[in-house]
């Protein structure tokens, strides 16, 4: 999967009507140091907390121990101040 932002565009039916609505996701791409289940389990309930995320997950397999975070309308700078304050290397990776 290539890393960096990605845009996704979902329409979503509103009360079983003909209209749709057109939402704009982000898949978010970072590199970070965490290393391992236990590491994921301290940044969960904040990563869960932040305001827009959709759903994130953590590829500990990847060489950058990436952190892919799916949302709406969210700072890429709030996902890695949370990592950071954590104690985690945490930084955007560029498209």
């Amino acid at each position: 999967m290539k890393k960096g932002n990605q845009k996704k565009k979902v329409k979503q039916v509103q009360n079983n009507s003909q209209s749709f609505n057109t939402i704009f996701m982000e898949v978010l791409v970072f590199k970070t140091s965490v290393r391992n289940r236990t590491n994921v389990q301290s940044v969960s309930a904040a990563l869960d907390s932040l305001s827009g995320v959709l759903k994130w997950n953590f590829d500990l397999q990847d060489a950058d121990n990436i952190l892919r975070v799916e949302a709406r309308e969210l700072s890429p700078r709030n996902v890695e101040l949370v990592l950071q304050y954590a104690g985690f290397a945490c930084e955007e990776l560029p498209d």
